[in-house]
């Protein structure tokens, strides 16, 4: 088979993907509005979308673990897929291969994918209803060949090329002596640990802070320049190790956060 030689000037088409880690309350779910619109939420949780309320090109589709229900919010077409619990991701998969092929998903310019950790644990607490005692016999066997079926379906998620954000929160802290968090590790099981963030192009920490005085919280992305730290990395130039990206006004918040990375290297193509 040939090879197929690509220029350096023909390069950067693709999108950057972001993989967000951080506690509940952070800003991983707000973040999504500053990336270019229109966005599609894939979200899980059925109260998760209170902070994307009001927003313009922006839909919801709500997946629930017992069933795939599909409630995109914003006029597009309302559509049902009963799948069990063990076979979601397949579905969503086979949901994304068809999207890519009808055409269906074009218009969006950004996914949301939110998030990782609360569609694992929604799955894994049905399994765990169904299955009774023999849930952990399943966990610690099954749950591990199961990774490469989910990893399989961010990979189709990806393959659309477009600006992706996939939020997954907070496994553990590490903390030196000093006090000052060294590590943190994304909420996922087995393998997904390792193999989530390297599927990104970027991979950043979320955090918030209270300025207090009455002032209104402000919310921090960590970053690490280049791909050599194992907690995160950075693909954009000349990035602060806390980038601020609270959202100063609600009626352009492209111009803050991701979308004010993107922009810098838009305006640089």
């Amino acid at each position: 088979m040939p090879f197929q030689l690509i220029t350096a000037t023909d390069l950067g088409d693709e999108n950057p993907a972001f993989l967000v880690t951080g506690l509940s309350g952070s800003g991983k779910t707000t973040l999504g509005l500053t990336l270019p619109r229109p966005t599609l939420y894939f979200m899980f949780d059925p109260k998760g979308d209170i902070s994307l309320r009001g927003h313009n090109d922006v839909d919801v589709l709500l997946l629930k673990p017992e069933g795939i229900s599909l409630a995109p919010r914003g006029g597009v077409r309302r559509e049902e897929l009963v799948l069990d619990a063990p076979k979601l991701y397949v579905g969503v998969a086979e949901l994304l291969i068809n999207a890519r092929k009808s055409g269906e998903l074009d218009k969006y310019k950004s996914f949301v994918w939110d998030s990782h950790s609360y569609a694992e644990r929604a799955v894994q607490e049905i399994l765990r209803y169904d299955m009774g005692k023999q849930f952990d016999e399943f966990a610690g066997f099954e749950w591990g060949r199961l990774s490469g079926t989910i990893m399989d379906m961010y990979r189709e998620l990806l393959a659309f090329g477009k600006y992706t954000l996939i939020n997954t929160h907070l496994g553990y802290e590490r903390e030196s002596k000093r006090g000052t968090i060294v590590q943190h590790r994304i909420k996922a099981t087995g393998q997904l640990r390792e193999d989530l963030p390297t599927a990104v192009s970027d991979h950043y920490y979320a955090y918030v802070k209270s300025p207090g005085g009455g002032r209104p919280p402000e919310f921090y992305l960590e970053t690490y320049a280049g791909n050599m730290h194992r907690d995160g990395k950075c693909s954009f130039d000349n990035v602060p190790f806390n980038l601020d990206v609270t959202i100063k006004d609600w009626e352009h918040p492209e111009k803050f956060g991701l979308g004010k990375l993107i922009s810098s290297i838009e305006k640089g193509k």
